[in-house]
């Protein structure tokens, strides 16, 4: 299956679902499971992708990762000590940070004000895309984090402006009209 998604450059976006796993099969009884799990079932994802050795076999596989990396930005480090340290892993320390830097990122969630500067450190700034999470996220909260990271961003027009269009047309250039081509 792999093979062939990267056979044809296909654009894959991951997002989690409630995790069914003994861990987390208890609803916390303060939050929600899309509130903290969905950030660790993505990581989980992400990380067996890279370890596993399949993100360095098929690199041409364009993988979106939603709510700015999850945790992603704070973990990256670890992930990249565990490919030095723990015998048996199918990547480098280099193979970690080549796919982290390879894949896109969604901004969906409230990446602003501490998640987007971490996933920063390692991102390609042209694979960071603006997300909603609509139609799950009600439609106030998605405006208020709109407005939040048009805020938080209002230094930096030109990465805001990527954000929010150009680079989503990278991936989906079908999309882009006749004055963007």
């Amino acid at each position: 299956f792999l093979a062939e998604l990267d056979q044809r450059g296909t654009v894959l976006f991951i997002h989690p679902t409630s995790p069914d796993c003994p861990c987390c099969s208890k609803q916390s009884p303060i939050l929600p499971r899309p509130f903290l799990e969905f950030m660790f079932e993505t990581t989980r994802a992400v990380t067996s992708y890279i370890l596993s050795g399949a993100a360095k076999r098929y690199p041409n596989i364009r993988i979106i990762i939603p709510h700015a990396g999850a945790t992603l930005p704070v973990l990256a480090d670890r992930i990249v000590g565990a490919a030095m340290l723990l015998p048996g892993l199918k990547a480098s320390p280099q193979d970690v940070m080549d796919a982290l830097g390879r894949f896109n990122y969604d901004l969906a969630g409230t990446p602003v004000p501490r998640q987007l500067p971490a996933l920063r450190t390692f991102a390609n700034p042209d694979r960071i895309l603006f997300g909603s999470d609509w139609p799950f996220t009600p439609m106030p909260a998605v405006s208020f984090g709109m407005q939040r990271l048009d805020a938080f961003l209002a230094a930096e027009p030109d990465f805001l402006e990527a954000i929010e269009r150009k680079n989503a047309l990278n991936l989906f250039p079908k999309f882009a009209t006749e004055a963007e081509i």
